[in-house]
């Protein structure tokens, strides 16, 4: 081989990845309606917390905190299941 490496996943990775989101679906599901709705609006919709904050009617820096908590509830959930950052 040439030591180049192609873009495209090879079929065990996407299989991989395919597991990991399909995981992910299945626990934002089980997080409460606020924190599936404000990490919707900003990782699905890519609004930033201005948009986020007019959006909820709330303030920039609330939707920082709200943010940071349901990413932390989050991660809580998916450490639970094994599901562990690639590095």
């Amino acid at each position: 081989m040439n030591g180049i490496r192609s873009e495209a996943l090879l079929p065990l990775e996407q299989l991989e990845r395919e597991e990991t989101f399909g995981q992910l679906r299945e626990v934002v599901s089980q997080l409460s309606q606020a924190d599936r709705e404000i990490l919707t609006l900003r990782y699905a919709l890519d609004y930033n917390a201005n948009q986020i904050a007019e959006a909820l009617a709330i303030t920039a820096t609330a939707v920082h905190m709200r943010l940071s908590r349901a990413r932390q509830r989050l991660a809580e959930r998916l450490t639970a299941l094994g599901v562990v950052p690639r590095t």
